[in-house]
């Protein structure tokens, strides 16, 4: 646990995450448990190196992110692929499997998850993208 002191206020966040794959990091910033102690806010900020696939995955809740710099495309089931480039956010539904693939220079993104803290943050998909999809901001 790291405890950051920001003005008058002290949050706790927890060690960085493991990453999602090769050439993926992601880092947690903040962390709060949500009401009725099932959910749990979760923001961090992501970094994909350059040329990089992420794996396909899902998580237990929503994400909602912002493209801070460089840019890619967010492949999500159910949905046509999206190129995002910085300051561009999308949305991501919960259990929705998705991926994003950058251009040549490396990403950074900041993402909240609301998700269910029971599960892990995140889940690795294989086989065809299906589903329900998700909006992607513009």
């Amino acid at each position: 646990m790291v405890t950051l002191v920001a003005g008058a206020a002290t949050v706790q966040t927890a060690a960085p995450a493991p990453a999602v794959a090769s050439g993926v990091t992601q880092k947690i910033l903040n962390r709060a448990d949500g009401p009725g102690g099932q959910l749990v806010s979760i923001q961090a900020l992501a970094e994909v190196a350059a040329g990089v696939v992420g794996a396909r995955h899902t998580h237990p809740g929503v994400g909602i992110g912002s493209i801070l710099s460089g840019g890619g495309t967010a492949i999500l089931a159910g949905a046509p692929a999206r190129e995002l480039k910085a300051g561009k956010c999308y949305l991501v539904a919960a259990d929705t499997p998705h991926e994003f693939k950058t251009r040549p220079q490396a990403t950074q993104i900041l993402v909240t998850y609301v998700v269910d803290k029971n599960k892990p943050l995140a889940s690795p998909r294989t086989g065809i993208m299906s589903g329900k999809g998700s909006p992607l901001c513009s």
